[in-house]
Order: C-alpha cells, then structure tokens, then sequence
C-alpha cells in the first residue's frame, strides 16, 4: 500500500451510493462488506473503505481545516489506500474527482501533514494527469 488518502464530504453517502459510483468506474465491491470496494486499471489499484468521520482522530489544524474547507462538519469518510504501482496515485485523483462530481469533498493524505486538497485542486490534479503525493 502507499499513501492513504482520506476523502471528507459534507453529505452523507449511503452504502448503495457509494457502490453506484465505485461500480460506475470499472469499481467491484467487497462480496463481505458493502463498505469497501477496489477499482483496478491494469496494474493499477486502489482499495476504498466507507466510514463515518471521527474528527477527534485528526490533529488540530487538520480538523478545522477539513470542517472550514467543506464550509462543515463532514458526514462521510472515504479512505483510499492507494498501490505503490506507478500511475495508482494518478488513477485515485481521477476516482477522487468522481466523487468530487457528485458531492462536495475534500481530500487530506494521511501522511502528509496540513496537505488538504480542496474540490478544484482534486479536479486539476485529475485534468493534469497528477497524483496525490506530488507536490
């Protein structure tokens, strides 16, 4: 796995949504759990787990800066955990900015400290073919 990267939304996304949508880009589901879900593209791969966004597990700034960029709380968490194989980065972008489509959200790679991804920027990335760890 690399970077996981957490999707915020101020909406709240019902399993059968989320299915829709992960479905709709090539996506399969977990036979187990409606709650996860993988879109592979080659050797590409992206893993996704549907949750409810406990806030207390994000350190201050982050919090607030999730809250305040959503314009409030978030309702849903998506985590991506994102392979290692090159162009996965880009192809989590590209799944992120489908989300972002539907549903105002904002992206935050776990790992990277204060690196928040507004709506628009999810959207550029995905234009410009740029992934989630590069600068």
């Amino acid at each position: 796995m690399s970077e996981p990267v957490a999707l915020f939304f101020n909406a709240s996304i019902s399993p059968k949504e989320f299915a829709t949508t992960l479905l709709s880009k090539g996506g399969v589901m977990d036979p187990d759990s409606e709650m996860e879900g993988r879109v592979s593209h080659g050797s590409r791969h992206v893993w996704f787990f549907l949750q409810s966004p406990d806030l207390r597990q994000l350190e201050e700034p982050i919090a607030s800066e999730v809250t305040s960029a959503l314009g409030g709380r978030p309702q849903t968490n998506l985590v991506m955990e994102i392979s290692r194989h090159p162009g996965s980065d880009e192809l989590a972008v590209e799944l992120a900015s489908a989300f972002a489509a539907q549903w105002p959200v904002v992206a935050h790679n776990l790992r990277v400290p204060g690196r928040i991804f507004t709506p628009l920027e999810i959207q550029r990335r995905s234009v410009e073919g740029i992934g989630f760890s590069a600068p």
